[in-house]
């Protein structure tokens, strides 16, 4: 006989009854987060490798295909300034005095690299930049001399050229090495002229940079013009010869 349904059984069910259970949170761990963290940095440097490789691949591929066989043949010369030489000028009365610049090393000058020093044994000195080296790069009879930061003073370094080439080269990409964190004086600014007049009575084109200073750099352009040229890194320079 059947029975007629009267309702689920009294007693506990196997079934979900009542309000359903609450997630246990999970507990706050430091060390996962220093190696969840860990794990992004880990992966950016090893993207951030992998770029820079594929970045320089590429590079080293455009001067081997490209730029290099642009250029065509071209000599190149090594100068050292073993042997600075002293720099004279006119005076207004006819008289040639010695023309001191803010790179010479002496007191006179003013000193512009006597705080730059070498160590010698146990010791520092004043470092005299006999080890520095200056590149001409000559193509189709035209000279271009590279320079750093001219420590010895560019218009030593150019009187170097003179004796070594027997004229002046047609381009000069240097920094003049000018700038000051203390400010420049009168005294300065008056050296930095006497400096630009000199470089302008060459038939030399001068490509300058950071290290001459943006107070200098004015101070010259004004005697020098069109002569005088500023540029930053990265800066495709086109010279006109």
């Amino acid at each position: 006989m059947d029975r007629a349904y009267s309702g689920p059984p009294e007693g506990p069910q196997s079934g979900r009854t009542g309000a359903p259970r609450k997630k246990k949170k999970k507990k706050f761990s430091i060390g996962r987060l220093i190696g969840r963290i860990f794990l992004v940095l880990f992966t950016l440097c090893v993207i951030g490798v992998l770029t820079a490789a594929i970045f320089a691949k590429i590079f080293m591929t455009y001067i081997d295909t490209t730029l290099i066989p642009s250029l065509g043949e071209i000599s190149y010369e090594e100068m050292t300034m073993s042997l600075a030489s002293t720099i004279y000028a006119t005076d207004k009365n006819g008289n040639q005095v010695v023309l001191q610049t803010l790179f010479d090393n002496t007191e006179e000058s003013g000193g512009g690299n006597r705080e730059l020093m070498r160590k010698a044994g146990d010791v520092f000195r004043q470092d005299e930049f006999l080890h520095e080296q200056y590149l001409v790069v000559e193509e189709n009879g035209k000279r271009v001399l590279v320079s750093g930061c001219a420590h010895n003073g560019i218009l030593n370094i150019l009187d170097r050229y003179r004796e070594i080439f027997g004229d002046m080269p047609e381009a000069v990409v240097s920094g003049f090495h000018m700038s000051r964190k203390s400010g420049y004086g009168e005294r300065d600014l008056a050296l930095i002229r006497e400096t630009a007049r000199e470089l302008k009575t060459l038939d030399t084109r001068f490509y300058t940079g950071h290290c001459t200073g943006e107070i200098p750099f004015q101070v010259m352009k004004e005697e020098m013009g069109e002569q005088l040229r500023y540029v930053h890194c990265g800066e495709e320079i086109r010279l006109p010869f």
